[in-house]
């Protein structure tokens, strides 16, 4: 915000948009879909102004990711099919990849597993030839969702697992929490619920760790995109004939809940 204070005292519409662009990331990160979205669109504006194309698909990229967060597939597609179309024309493989990620996350909550296995089987071979594994980590993560929600849970556990080990190795919590809270649904969907209970607390350890060193809006909004994994274990611990421990968990997560 300072550099972008700075910019508009410059007249510099190009540093204006790049800040606009910064700014829009950090708040699709904290979850403050509006305020981001508002940024992207003003930076796309300037973007296409200036006739930076490759600008403009990372704004459009941007604007996608905020709809998907909204509930707004039909524009996040627009946008994201807009941003890869632009990518592939600067060569920007990588970029390509990321916004491909994106959309096959689309097709899985429009419930098109087909389609979203293609896309991101696709996403993995770039990501796996470019060497991103933070990237490789998370698109397993989204197969992995695909091949759970269709039925296929050993293809879902191995690509769960491989995504646990990257992201171990990595040190990335919040994937760690991610990779085990895919792990423990499988184990609930296939009725092993004492494993399925401790994967899931396992998870939830992380995640309570993460809240910790989070505080204000940034701990409201990780806590918003989190809580279902709290669900999850309550479902796991009621399945499993264990009501007490269910009713913990779920005033733990209401208390969360409230309190933020």
């Amino acid at each position: 915000k300072k550099a972008l204070r700075v910019y508009r005292d410059l007249g510099d519409r190009a540093g204006i948009a790049r800040s606009l662009d910064n700014i829009g990331d950090v708040q699709v990160r904290r979850g403050q879909y509006l305020e981001a979205l508002a940024n992207f669109r003003e930076a796309l504006r300037i973007h296409e102004d200036l006739g930076n194309e490759r600008r403009a698909a990372g704004a459009h990229s941007g604007i996608g990711r905020v709809q998907f967060w909204r509930y707004q597939y039909d524009d996040a597609l627009s946008h994201l099919r807009t941003a890869v179309r632009k990518y592939r024309e600067a060569g920007d493989r990588s970029s390509v990849a990321a916004t491909l990620n994106s959309i096959g996350l689309i097709y899985q909550k429009q419930g098109k597993y087909d389609e979203a296995e293609t896309v991101l089987q696709k996403v993995l071979r770039v990501h796996r030839d470019i060497d991103d594994r933070y990237s490789v980590a998370t698109t397993l993560q989204a197969l992995g969702d695909v091949e759970r929600e269709v039925g296929r849970y050993g293809k879902a556990l191995l690509r769960y697992r491989e995504a646990l080990r990257i992201n171990r190795t990595l040190g990335n919590s919040l994937g760690v929490a991610q990779n085990l809270g895919g792990i423990g649904s499988v184990r609930l969907a296939q009725e092993r619920y004492s494993i399925a209970d401790s994967i899931l607390r396992r998870s939830l350890q992380r995640t309570e760790e993460l809240l910790q060193t989070a505080s204000g809006p940034d701990q409201r909004d990780f806590l918003a995109k989190e809580v279902d994994r709290f669900h999850t274990l309550v479902t796991t611990q009621v399945r499993a004939g264990r009501p007490g421990a269910a009713l913990r968990t779920l005033e733990r997560s209401r208390a969360r809940v409230l309190t933020e």
